[in-house]
This record gives structure tokens, C-alpha cells and sequence, in this order.
């Protein structure tokens, strides 16, 4: 296996994908479509400083927020957020893992508190699906940066196959879902790159 940063185009090209997502939904923010009102309190600041593109500040502030709410979904959504938003311009720090525990633990407790999206400006159906999304996205991130790395296609795949089991969740609330078309594009590419062989369909 490599020890270095392979220079191939392809895992880098997966990681800019990601981020351009990203600035194109704080773009939209600035739009009007999310939350630039001065803070009202932890998660609101915490918010506030994500959307400004401030995650290494906002980290502390939901941490904050956390002691005193451990159980807030919206949170831990925004905090694993933030850790996955720097890791994609920093692979090497490893947030991965921090983000995707941090995203599954609140889609965990939204899900435990009866489905109600923490997040006014979220309905509760898109607050599920964001979460699934964004735990797609840091497992496609680490498959990008094994390819990079020169990883086994083994471990590659499995993490192609958690992204398959997110989808599968998405396709549960939102049948028609884009994004999960555009996960699938990236999965087959990836395959396509390694010799993979596709995973079996499954049925539900």
C-alpha cells in the first residue's frame, strides 16, 4: 500500500465535489435560505458560526451547548457538520470518525424523541434525510482519501456499501431523491476505477 498521497486525479476530484457541495448550500444561506439572525443562544451562535464558514469556532460553542443539552439532535448535527467540514479541506486531521459519530448520534436522538426536526427552518422529513446525507458523505470522503492512499479494495468497498445502506434509508422518505442518483454515480465510478464488483441488489 502507498505510504504517500497518490497525485491521481480521481480521490481529489471526489473531495472537491464534497466541498463544493458545501459552499454551494452556505451560498444558499446568504440567500436567505438559512439562519444569519443574531444568536439567541449555544445552538443558534453555533449555527450562526457554521454558516459564516467558522467551523474551527463553532466547535467549542455546540460543545458547549452539548453539557448542558446532551440529548439535542440539531447540535450534534451541526457539530459533526463542522468536523466533516474540515476535514474535507484537511484529510489529515481525523475528523471523519468524530463527524460520522456526532451525525449518527443525531439522527439517533431525532429519531428517539419522536421525529421532530430541531431545526425550525427544517421540516422533520429533511432533517432525516440531511443527516443520512451527510453520513454519506463522510464515508464517501474516506473511501476518496483510501483511493488516495492506495488502500485495499476491500476496505474501500465497505464503505461504498455503507453509503449504499444510507441510500436505501433515503430512498425510504424521498423515492425520487437526486442526491442518492449522484451517490450511486460516484459509487459505480469508483467500482469501475478499482475492478470492483457492483454489491448485489438488494430488495426491501
Amino acid at each position: 500500500m502507498n505510504t504517500d498521497y497518490d497525485d491521481g486525479l480521481a480521490w481529489r476530484t471526489v473531495l472537491r465535489k464534497l466541498r463544493l457541495i458545501s459552499v454551494a448550500a452556505l451560498i444558499l444561506c446568504g440567500a436567505g435560505a438559512c439562519h444569519r439572525q443574531p444568536p439567541k443562544d449555544l445552538l443558534d451562535e453555533g449555527v450562526y458560526l457554521f454558516n459564516e464558514t467558522r467551523f474551527e469556532e463553532a466547535i467549542p460553542v455546540l460543545k458547549k451547548r452539548l453539557l448542558d443539552h446532551p440529548w439535542d439532535p440539531g447540535a450534534h448535527y451541526y457539530l459533526g457538520r463542522s468536523y466533516l467540514s474540515i476535514a474535507l479541506h484537511d484529510p489529515s486531521k481525523a475528523y471523519f470518525v468524530i463527524a460520522e459519530g456526532e451525525l449518527k448520534t443525531a439522527l439517533r436522538f431525532f429519531i428517539d424523541g419522536g421525529r421532530h426536526s430541531p431545526i425550525k427552518r427544517f421540516s422533520d422529513v429533511y432533517f432525516e434525510v440531511t443527516c443520512h446525507l451527510q453520513i454519506s458523505n463522510v464515508y464517501l470522503a474516506q473511501a476518496a482519501v483510501l483511493e488516495g492512499f492506495g488502500a485495499t479494495r476491500e476496505s474501500i468497498d465497505e464503505l461504498l456499501q455503507k453509503i449504499e445502506n444510507e441510500n436505501r434509508a433515503i430512498r425510504a422518505l424521498v423515492p425520487e431523491s437526486a442526491e442518492v442518483k449522484q451517490y450511486e454515480e460516484e459509487i459505480a465510478n469508483i467500482r469501475n476505477r478499482l475492478g470492483i464488483a457492483p454489491a448485489p441488489t438488494r430488495t426491501v
